[in-house]
């Protein structure tokens, strides 16, 4: 985990099964807090690729991603509750991470959109693939 935060670029394959890994998403979610949560520097190190069954361009695409982790961080809100001292670490870390992730989940996902398609292009990702690959390999090559 230190060497991934502190590569120069992290190439991130985003599924569905991604989006909801404990271990993925808490990478992703280091390397956006070593970026300081700014777009730009996020912009320089996060290489993604996002597969084509992964729909997270508009706000009501990741809004199940956002409700997702917040439930999951309800749940283990109740679970702290309900074991007490009788909680582990990793039981503590895995809650922060969710609870970290409800409220940070949208703008890490929107990082991402923004990275393949920035907002000043109005082109929709499906049609512009090779752009795209053309724009990810130019910045594996800086």
């Amino acid at each position: 985990m230190k060497r991934l935060k502190a590569a120069d670029r992290v190439v991130t394959v985003i599924s569905g099964k991604y989006l909801r890994s404990v271990p993925c998403m808490d990478e992703i979610y280091r390397v956006y807090q070593r970026c300081q949560e700014d777009a730009n520097l996020f912009a320089e190190r996060v290489v993604p690729i996002i597969l084509p069954e992964v729909q997270i361009r508009r706000p009501q695409q990741r809004a199940p991603i956002v409700r997702d982790w917040s439930t999951r961080a309800d749940e283990l809100d109740l679970l702290l509750k309900e074991l007490g001292t009788k909680a582990g670490w990793a039981t503590f870390e895995e809650t922060r991470l969710a609870r970290a992730l409800s409220q940070h989940v949208d703008n890490i996902l929107g990082f991402v959109v923004d990275i393949l398609i920035p907002r000043n292009l109005k082109v929709p990702l499906e049609s512009d693939f090779e752009g795209v690959k053309a724009a990810l390999l130019r910045r594996l090559k800086t």
